[in-house]
């Protein structure tokens, strides 16, 4: 475009951790709204959305599933997880053959009494693989 920018699709989605699922199920049968039962499900949404940046909210199997999942896919992601003996957080991916991660930053948002309960960001720099600087690690950024 004019300003040099790219266009990209960004999808933002709240995955709904296991540890929310007893207080969101509104009467469904625990067995349709278990991780298990949803899993492929996200993994088909996320997939026809075709994003080209993904951010998730109330991650809680980054490991085992979504970075696996979305790995295999051509993605590279970074997680933040939220404080004390919470499991869940959030997550930011990245399609690799369009970005290069330039810089992650991540935030515990201790503000309570602003918030109710221990939240977290990602502030995630990414730069269009034609424009690169050196790349950094997820673990080792500035």
């Amino acid at each position: 475009g004019e300003g040099g920018g790219i266009r990209c699709k960004i999808v933002s989605y709240n995955v709904l951790a296991e540890t929310h699922e007893e207080k969101t199920t509104h009467g469904l049968d625990p067995s349709i709204a278990s991780f298990s039962s949803r899993c492929m499900k996200i993994a088909d949404e996320l997939a026809s959305w075709d994003a080209d940046i993904i951010c998730l909210q109330e991650v809680d199997h980054f490991d085992d599933f979504y970075r696996p999942l979305l790995e295999q896919r051509g993605y590279s992601g970074v997680f933040q997880k939220r404080p004390n003996e919470k499991i869940d957080g959030c997550a930011t991916f990245w399609r690799d053959s369009l970005f290069t991660l330039h810089s992650v930053r991540k935030l515990d948002l201790h503000l309570s009494p602003l918030f109710d309960r221990d939240n977290v960001a990602l502030l995630v720099k990414l730069a269009p693989k034609d424009q690169a600087t050196p790349p950094a690690t997820p673990e080792h950024t500035p």
